[in-house]
């Protein structure tokens, strides 16, 4: 079984299956079941706070929803192939915690999720689809494409960003379905020209796994504070190149190492905002949480900056502006080790050197 850091393909489903699974995600969108899928900017809070949703910054054109016990229960004669899918959950665990048994997968505790897609022509940006530990025990993520007569011009490939290795680009192809770690892989959708179906299952580690790394990430980080603070000449760098293949840091390292991708594809699937809604946006104090949503705007939400949806059309700006933060935050902590200018160098040297799946 490979590490699960880049695409893994597995069986394909039968294709007949595969069909009814595409009809069905048509059927609930026509009428009416799904939403816009968009990205949740939080307010600033301190460390082991919960974090609260400042704002909503859709993705235009792209509609999901989750398979949640009350939309199987109220839909459920809307799709019957994908609920039986759902209630077949524990057995496919089951496999998967066989497959991976270094990621220590929850068996049996209805802790998966089934997540649907229909994309009109929309993308999203540079993600990790969990941020790790308590705040997300999401571990690995798999893909279900459902794109009959997919071609290469209709664009809406999966590119998946290892740390520190040649990018993945990952044809969208019917039937085809692709695993990776959902807390270590940097990973985006390429703009697509022609509608876009998938199927999303996210497989989450058990709960004592999760608080074990919730507590060393939290240990680690207040070891860097103190480290960023008084460096030690023969230690400092050596600390920082030893964590590089800790997911959690690697999610923070990558927000410099991939600084220009990453802006690149906040702008690209949200837009640009009017100057004035860019600079009211980038006043907040927020951050960006990777991944998206599927939400109904929140009643408080400003009228002048939504949609006929109602859900805010801010553009990318505030995205890009929280990224930029973390990335010059992380370049004043590490200024005059090294490290940084070493992981941009390496990262560099790969970039022209994708991998076509």
């Amino acid at each position: 079984m490979p590490r699960l850091c880049s695409a893994a393909l597995l069986d394909r489903t039968p294709r007949a299956q595969a069909t009814r699974f595409a009809s069905e995600i048509s059927s609930l969108h026509s009428l009416g079941h799904t939403a816009l899928n968009s990205t949740a900017l939080v307010a600033e809070h301190r460390e082991g706070e919960q974090p609260t949703i400042a704002r909503l910054i859709a993705k235009p054109h792209v509609f999901e929803t989750e398979l949640t016990a009350d939309v199987r229960q109220r839909l459920r004669d809307h799709m019957p192939e994908l609920c039986a899918l759902y209630d077949a959950l524990p057995g496919l665990e089951a496999h998967m915690a066989a497959l991976a048994p270094q990621l220590q997968l929850s068996v049996g505790q209805q802790r998966s999720s089934i997540k649907l897609q229909y994309n009109e022509g929309g993308c999203f940006p540079f993600h990790f689809d969990s941020p790790g530990g308590l705040k997300d025990s999401r571990r690995l993520t798999m893909l279900l494409y459902l794109n009959d007569g997919w071609q290469p011009a209709d664009g809406g490939q999966l590119v998946l960003q290892p740390f520190l290795t040649p990018a993945v680009s990952v044809a969208p192809r019917f039937n085809r379905i692709i695993l990776f770690k959902s807390d270590a892989v940097l990973h985006r959708v390429m703009p697509t020209t022609q509608l876009r179906r998938c199927l999303t299952i996210w497989f989450h580690c058990k709960q004592q796994k999760a608080q074990e790394e919730a507590d060393t990430a939290a240990a680690e980080a207040k070891a860097a504070d103190t480290a960023a603070v008084v460096p030690s000449s023969e230690s400092f760098a050596d600390v920082w190149m030893s964590r590089l293949s800790d997911p959690a840091w690697q999610r923070v390292l990558a927000r410099y190492v991939y600084l220009d991708e990453w802006r690149r594809s906040f702008f690209e699937a949200h837009g640009r905002a009017d100057a004035a809604t860019a600079a009211a946006a980038a006043s907040e104090r927020v951050s960006y949480v990777s991944g998206g949503a599927a939400a109904v705007a929140d009643d408080n939400t400003d009228a002048s900056t939504t949609d006929d949806s109602g859900m805010a059309t801010l553009g990318g700006e505030p995205l890009v502006e929280s990224l930029e933060r973390d990335a010059a935050r992380l370049e004043s902590q590490l200024r005059g080790s090294g490290v940084l200018e070493l992981l941009r160098q390496t990262a560099d040297a790969y970039k022209q050197k994708t991998i076509q799946l």
